[in-house]
């Protein structure tokens, strides 16, 4: 088996607790996640993958956003763009028809174009900004737990 990093922090505070979170945060939520976008779009299914980095960066903070409640600290970004791709999604399961050129095209994953779209692009969204970026998350970590998952199982 090859030696990967899995992503355990190295802090000088560091202890059992921080290394096993790290590991089952990827084992239980990243990684799926990426086995999950990835065998849809092998598939031939339509799928959008976003990271939500905004609000108050806790566990499900994008509601705030895509419900329109709460102290959300970018108001336009709450009412004018992730509301309306919820909306879009809802009604034609593509967050993109019905608003089209209105807001910035969501890539659909595994579906990119050279010099473009990166092929695993997901929406990655902050408080003032969303860009499209290369799916971090598919990477050698997840690899692992694939190619391992025999004797993980």
């Amino acid at each position: 088996m090859k030696a990967v990093s899995l992503g355990v922090p190295r802090l000088a505070n560091n202890s059992a607790y921080f290394a096993t979170e790290a590991l089952f945060g990827a084992f239980i939520i990243q990684c799926p996640t990426y086995f999950l976008a990835s065998a849809y779009s092998k598939a031939n299914l339509p799928v959008w993958k976003m990271r939500f980095n905004g609000g108050s960066a806790l566990h499900g903070a994008v509601s705030e956003y895509q419900l329109g409640y709460g102290g959300v600290k970018n108001a336009t970004l709450a009412n004018d763009v992730i509301f309306k791709y919820l909306l879009s999604f809802m009604t034609d399961t593509d967050p993109n028809k019905l608003y089209p050129g209105a807001l910035p095209a969501w890539p659909q994953y595994g579906r990119g174009r050279a010099g473009v779209v990166p092929k695993n692009a997901i929406f990655d969204v902050y408080d003032d900004h969303i860009v499209a970026v290369t799916d971090p998350i598919a990477s050698e970590k997840c690899d692992v737990f694939a190619e391992n998952a025999r004797i993980i199982s």
